[in-house]
């Protein structure tokens, strides 16, 4: 479970720092954040899918784990931190880029990473399914609207990196 006391930065649409909450204080869906959202990649080159117990995208596919970079915390430490925790796993991560999105009003600074790893641990606590898929079948559940727009944006920045 998550830290209520943990303290996030908050920004504005600037990428601006402008306030530092609680996490028990935020709001997901009116405050930007900055997150890191990592995708794990088995020896099969199939990406590790969940649905989160908790998401601003209920019934939603998502990358294999994401948190939210906490107050002087950088991208990468929330990502291996996230990591730990969500899956058990410490792997090397690869940073693909940090940008800005607006998903339809829920807005966000996201930073992409992608690790390597087949054994992973899931912690039951924070998802409520979770699979290995192929890039063709990330393809098509992003065509038939089943994923998170934070993966898609994810998975593109993945392909990017990889071709």
């Amino acid at each position: 479970m998550q830290e209520k006391e943990a303290l996030i930065q908050i920004y504005n649409e600037n990428q601006e720092p402008i306030a530092v909450k609680p996490r028990k204080d935020i709001n997901k869906n009116t405050d930007i954040l900055e997150d890191a959202n990592i995708l794990i990649i088995n020896n099969k080159n199939q990406i590790f899918m969940i649905k989160a117990k908790q998401s601003s995208w209920p019934g939603k596919w998502g990358g294999s784990c994401a948190g939210l970079v906490r107050y002087q915390e950088t991208p990468n430490e929330a990502a291996k931190r996230t990591l730990k925790r969500e899956l058990n796993i410490k792997v090397p991560l690869t940073h693909l880029h940090k940008k800005y999105y607006d998903f339809n009003g829920k807005k966000k600074i996201m930073n992409f990473f992608y690790g390597k790893a087949s054994e992973l641990k899931p912690n039951p606590d924070d998802f409520e399914e979770t699979k290995w898929i192929s890039i063709q079948e990330a393809e098509k559940m992003i065509k038939n609207n089943e994923c998170m727009p934070t993966f898609e944006a994810a998975f593109k920045a993945l392909k990017e990196y990889l071709n």
